[in-house]
């Protein structure tokens, strides 16, 4: 495959958890493709504010024989007290105007 993992940013108070990636590949009548999907479990251990910065994933693209460069874009989230937990532990995100509520 050529087509490199995704490597997500190191924050203090984040624990990025990386699940095993699908990685498909096929070639049908000499034209060969592949996909791959990474995905991120994601722990906040404490609240604040965090800062994803854009990601860059780099591919060479074999019929226009171009590098090509994929940006995801960045992402902020505010994360709030458990008021149930003693200690301030983390327990819900507000990203982009939305509450997701985590354990």
């Amino acid at each position: 495959m050529l087509l490199p993992p995704l490597q997500p940013a190191s924050l203090d108070g984040l624990a990025v958890y990386p699940n095993p990636p699908q990685v498909t590949t096929a070639t049908e009548r000499g034209a060969f493709t592949g996909k791959r999907q990474d995905n991120f479990s994601c722990v906040f251990k404490k609240p604040g504010r965090y800062h994803l910065p854009i990601m860059q994933l780099q591919w060479w693209n074999p019929k226009s024989e171009v590098l090509k460069i994929i940006e995801l874009k960045s992402v902020d989230f505010e994360v709030a007290p458990n008021p149930l937990l003693q200690g301030g532990e983390a327990a819900s995100v507000v990203e982009s105007g939305r509450s997701l509520w985590i354990g």
